[in-house]
């Protein structure tokens, strides 16, 4: 029993540190620095050292986000048939659990100044799509991620997807108030043109001299191309 209350404890203030990061992340609206500040809470909290997100772009996995101690990682894009285990939470929409990802035979060069043990793979799934994987690793020799750490993981995994979601919506909304912005201002020049060119007719309708008709035809079509 008292096991429980500890365990309950835990997730209590698991729970409660998400809450405030929820609050933190929803405050920002730049991609990169969102999905940053994720790996951050996600390594200190899970104790994982190394953490990669990858979104899908296309036929490939891109690393748009990991921990410090791999930045060579970001930006690299892994087809199905090189980032296997990653790919295999994407498809299934399942967790991914390797016990020793240094002795696997699928194992990447990439990582091979790095010897990873457990890893455990993600999937980022929002609306019932999967948009990535949230990958989580240790260095240290038999230390699984257990069973909490694991729904930790998943919890993770939900938020960040969450969050996504929240940007994707953010810059959508932000791209209709631009193009109606532009449409607005396109209409606008429009209606300075046609103004443009009835002052233009009813100018000419009265002028019989045509020196006089020449430079006025060129002062409206200057005044048009400024307006334009």
């Amino acid at each position: 029993r008292k096991l429980d209350q500890e365990q309950l404890h835990r997730q209590n203030e698991y729970l409660t540190v998400l809450h405030r990061i929820t609050l933190d992340l929803l405050n920002r609206r730049e991609r990169n620095d969102l999905l940053q500040s994720i790996i951050n809470y996600a390594s200190e909290i899970i104790d994982a050292p190394y953490v990669e997100i990858r979104l899908r772009e296309g036929d490939e996995l891109v690393t748009y986000a990991c921990t410090d101690n791999q930045s060579f990682a970001k930006g690299d894009r892994g087809k199905r048939n090189q980032v296997v285990y990653t790919w295999q939470a994407y498809d299934t929409q399942k967790v991914v659990i390797v016990e020793d990802y240094s002795s696997s035979p699928l194992r990447r060069d990439l990582y091979k100044s790095i010897s990873f043990r457990a890893v455990a793979y993600f999937p980022i799934i929002a609306r019932q799509v999967c948009l990535g994987v949230l990958d989580l690793s240790r260095v240290e020799p038999n230390k699984p991620f257990t069973t909490e750490e694991i729904q930790q993981g998943t919890l993770f995994a939900q938020l960040v997807a969450l969050l996504l979601d929240n940007v994707n919506l953010h810059e959508a909304a932000a791209r209709e108030i631009e193009q109606r912005k532009q449409a607005e201002t396109q209409v606008q020049r429009q209606n300075e043109y046609l103004t443009a060119m009835y002052r233009i007719t009813l100018d000419l309708l009265n002028r019989r001299n045509r020196d006089d008709l020449l430079q006025s035809i060129i002062k409206h079509v200057s005044d048009i191309i400024t307006a334009t």
